[in-house]
């Protein structure tokens, strides 16, 4: 029998599915659920896990279904479901994710049920598996900016494909040099995002909602982007198919904004056929954050700011010490000097 990767939350148990909705209902100024704080990125990543849980332990035991969710949740099901993960070719750092996302969902949508245990398997799990090791993965400041202005200046070039040179220079050096997050860099749009100062700079600016931890992000546009954003909003963006019919401001071939993994596969090829590896755009914050640690460690409180964390442990402060538009023009500084 054929088991599907994961159930949509509208093919989902009725009762985990009400249980998902009220848990994430916001519309009530008093009685928001417990879910509710959560970004839309971080409901989909939930709903993903729990779904393929469900996908799988309905298929071995279609009864156990009709049980509440936090009930289904047994140390047996969860061994079971581990090995067939791990069957599946799934590495074990993502089985430990699989498994503690399963256990955040059951908190929202069946608090009563206390599984912790699962959260200790999830680190017992990673225990196991030393962190990949992404040095040999960075490429050099000066390398990438090179390719950036690659792209760039046959951005401004006559050729068909101009256009989307010029945007996928843009996407890369916005990522080299303010390393936002996927999401937000997917979610950018030319009438929400973009602000212009009063001495003719750029700022893109998102609210507290649209961010991972619900706080507002800003931060500048380089000046050695700034002529080439503004040729792209004036005239680039528009000579890309279907870029009129919305105010994405990465527009797709589809007559669309780009998506996430329309984004992830633009950066693997550019830097695939540039450097000899594709990357991720998650590689250019441990980029970003290893430029800041190994060329200034004096000021690596800069580092949350720039990445947006809560606090300096992802990078050993409590509180973030510098704001976003300050800390990247730090980067922006370190850049530039190692490229000279």
């Amino acid at each position: 029998m054929t088991t599907r990767r994961s159930l949509l939350v509208t093919d989902w148990p009725v009762a985990d599915r009400t249980a998902w909705a009220e848990a994430l209902r916001d519309d009530d100024l008093f009685e928001a659920g417990p879910g509710a704080h959560l970004a839309a990125s971080s409901r989909a990543t939930l709903a993903h896990a729990y779904g393929r849980w469900l996908a799988v332990i309905g298929t071995a035991d279609p009864d156990c279904l009709s049980l509440a969710p936090g009930a289904r949740v047994t140390r047996e099901r969860v061994k079971d479901y581990v090995q067939h993960l791990r069957a599946d070719g799934v590495s074990e750092r993502t089985i430990a994710d699989h498994i503690d996302r399963l256990r955040r969902v059951c908190a929202l949508i069946d608090p009563d049920v206390p599984l912790d245990w699962i959260a200790d398997a999830a680190n017992n799990i990673r225990k196991g598996v030393p962190l990949p090791d992404k040095r040999d993965r960075l490429v050099p400041p000066a390398q990438m900016l090179a390719l950036v202005d690659q792209l760039i200046v046959s951005g401004f070039g006559a050729d068909p494909s101009a256009a989307q040179d010029l945007r996928d220079g843009l996407i890369l050096g916005l990522l080299h040099h303010r390393a936002p997050r996927l999401g937000n860099l997917c979610a950018m749009t030319i009438d929400q995002h973009l602000r212009r100062t009063a001495s003719g700079g750029l700022l893109i600016a998102f609210a507290a909602a649209e961010t991972k931890g619900r706080h507002p992000l800003t931060f500048e546009v380089p000046d050695r982007l700034l002529s080439a954003f503004d040729h792209y909003l004036a005239k680039g963006r528009q000579r890309i198919p279907g870029a009129e019919t919305h105010s994405g401001l990465w527009p797709s071939q589809m007559g669309r904004p780009m998506s996430r993994s329309a984004i992830q596969r633009v950066v693997a090829r550019r830097t695939l056929a540039a450097f000899g590896q594709a990357l991720h755009p998650h590689l250019f914050r441990t980029l970003a954050a290893t430029t800041i640690v190994v060329e200034a460690p004096e000021q690596i409180d800069m580092v949350p700011a720039l990445l947006h964390h809560a606090d300096i442990r992802t990078a050993d402060a409590h509180y973030i010490r510098a704001d976003g538009v300050k800390a990247s023009r730090t980067l922006t500084a370190l850049i530039d000097a190692l490229r000279r």
